[in-house]
């Protein structure tokens, strides 16, 4: 068996910044199995990527495509003379001699083969990544890691030849809108009806909106995920639990009240009143809220809708309280009968319609229908 070098290229635009006395600075050091080496600079060693191109591409329209110029030397792109902090973390694997023989002879396919290895451990170098980034940015300050530029699996075949992956940024593809007569007509009636609405309607409104709008425009997943759930949160924090479930749980502490009183002893005062305060705090939690706000709803879609939004508020809950950043915006898998897919934008669209609205059409249907009233 041969050893070979895998590793992951972290590297930030670090705006403003410069060395004292010196062009650049140099650390290598080890993280547990794997080696750390930290560059703060003008020259990153794996290069830098420079692009250019519009965000969105829509059919019939003429748009700028990605393009992208990748230089192994920084000083001969475009943004010469900028200051980078590249943070590259590696280990040794075993491979095979012939697959190692092949990648020394620069195969183009055992090349392939170590780079999908390389893909493979990104969650453990990311975390080590994520380690080195917090701490020069808190430490020294935050310039230094502002602006993520790239992120590379690599393999090191020898000094100077360190062939990586490199991605483009995304492009979305857009639909050609045409709003007929009937839409504009709706969307005017629409909006009048809204503006007559009172202040205690208008205010939660607008500040679910404010998120919703956040999240279409927002690329990053981690953000647009939360951008997403806030609005729904904000619509469930007005919706109660099953009836049912309600009833029993006050019965549950008006018997535990009961109990205080007659075996509390010397600190039933203070056992009641935690008790009472337990009970004002007992409320239902978000998936019993969003399942009673989909049975209300009675869209087809209910009890896939249910299961989704429980899933989807895991997530959450792990992202908020375990700091897991592995967040999903779709579940399931196309086209699977047992799994379906569901998307977290249009779960959140369906229901914040339904919500202020009692109607559950978003676009394109939405402009097929007349005004809906602001019932938040």
């Amino acid at each position: 068996m041969a050893s070979e070098y895998i590793g992951y290229r972290r590297l930030y635009g670090s705006r403003g910044c410069a060395l004292a006395g010196r062009e650049s600075y140099e650390l290598t050091f080890p993280a547990g199995e794997t080696r750390v080496e930290l560059y703060l600079g003008p020259k990153p060693h794996l290069g830098v990527m420079v692009q250019s191109g519009d965000k969105y591409f829509v059919y019939g329209e003429q748009s700028v495509l990605t393009q992208a110029r990748y230089d192994k030397d920084a000083i001969n792109v475009p943004e010469a003379g900028r200051f980078f902090t590249e943070i590259r973390c590696s280990l040794p694997i075993d491979v095979a001699d012939d697959l190692s023989a092949r990648f020394r002879n620069k195969d183009s396919a055992a090349q392939a083969a170590l780079l999908t290895e390389a893909e493979k451990h990104r969650p453990r170098f990311a975390q080590v990544a994520d380690l080195v980034a917090g701490i020069v940015g808190l430490r020294f300050h935050r310039q230094l890691v502002l602006e993520l530029r790239d992120e590379n699996p690599y393999v090191e075949r020898g000094p100077g030849d360190t062939p990586a992956n490199f991605a483009s940024s995304a492009v979305e593809m857009l639909d050609g809108i045409t709003i007929r007569e009937e839409g504009i007509a709706a969307m005017g009636a629409l909006l009048n009806a809204v503006g007559q609405a009172p202040a205690e309607a208008l205010e939660p409104a607008a500040t679910i909106m404010r998120w919703l709008v956040l999240a279409w425009e927002e690329r990053n997943s981690v953000a647009k995920f939360l951008s997403l759930f806030i609005p729904l949160e904000c619509v469930l924090a007005g919706v109660g639990g099953n009836p049912a479930k309600e009833k029993a749980r006050a019965e549950r502490f008006a018997k535990l009240s009961s109990l205080v009183d007659l075996h509390g002893g010397a600190g039933k005062a203070e056992l009641a009143e935690l008790v009472r305060t337990l009970a004002r705090n007992a409320r239902p939690s978000l998936n019993e809220r969003f399942e009673q706000l989909a049975r209300a709803a009675q869209l087809p879609s209910c009890e896939a809708d249910i299961v989704a939004f429980r899933r989807f508020n895991d997530i959450r809950n792990k992202l908020l309280h375990e700091g897991r950043k592995d967040v999903r915006l779709v579940l399931g898998s196309k086209g699977s009968a047992s799994d379906p897919e569901q998307g977290l934008e249009d779960l959140v669209e369906r229901y914040v319609s339904w919500a202020l609205f009692q109607d559950t059409s978003v676009y394109p249907s939405h402009w097929r229908h007349g005004p809906g009233r602001l019932k938040w």
